[in-house]
């Protein structure tokens, strides 16, 4: 990524000026332009990856080895709301917990940098089966992430139970905070992921779920 610049001056002989692709969107360049350089989400960046302003103004919260790339299917405003079904039941039934989705914040607050230990819930795949009422097929994954150092401790092996007996009991039925209808729930023994590069490990459990928008029935 290029350097960030803010606008600068030199003798008007000679004057040259930073590419507007290499200065921040909305900033001046120093000739009455803006540039046109956007600055990528916190979210889509890889987590512990500083960037911005001088290299570290801003520092990325993505853990894309362990969850995956981009999602297949239908749009994100769908995706979004199930993730966020997912992400209120597990905080109501795990007090205390960081639970965050994908994309960091949520209807309460922005997104922001979490650190280990805290659950990641994604949604993996979207297809919709049903025109009428709008139903889709969701594939998607809970990730508890820990220290490796943390991974081999009892307290550990605990918090991953908790966190499959919680996913083993969500609520099927009408969800009004995101106007979805859980129609099925089935999970997966969790599948434990390390990451050398970050030192972090992760136990993913991978889950499909039947939704429907709006209230059925």
């Amino acid at each position: 990524m290029g350097a960030f610049f803010a606008a600068f001056t030199v003798p008007a002989s000679d004057a040259t000026y930073a590419n507007p692709g290499d200065v921040r969107d909305g900033v001046d360049r120093g000739d009455g332009t803006p540039g046109t350089l956007a600055v990528p989400e916190v979210a889509d960046v890889r987590q512990g990856v500083q960037y911005g302003a001088g290299g570290v103004e801003l520092t990325g919260t993505l853990v894309a080895s362990v969850m995956g790339g981009e999602v297949e299917g239908s749009g994100d405003e769908i995706k979004r709301r199930i993730e966020l079904y997912v992400v209120g039941i597990l905080r109501g039934l795990l007090a205390g917990w960081t639970i965050v989705p994908s994309k960091g914040g949520d209807d309460e607050e922005d997104a922001q940098e979490v650190e280990p230990p805290f659950v990641l819930v994604k949604v993996t795949g979207c297809e919709q089966v049903l025109d009428d009422p709008p139903t889709h097929q969701v594939a998607l994954k809970v990730a508890y992430f820990a220290h490796m150092s943390e991974t081999t401790s009892p307290a550990y092996s605990g918090k991953v139970g908790e966190l499959q007996a919680a996913l083993r009991v969500l609520p099927r039925g009408y969800y009004a905070s995101t106007d979805l209808t859980i129609n099925g729930v089935s999970v997966e023994k969790p599948d434990e992921i390390r990451d050398d590069e970050q030192k972090i490990a992760a136990d993913v459990f991978e889950m499909a779920m039947g939704v429907t928008e709006g209230r059925v029935g």
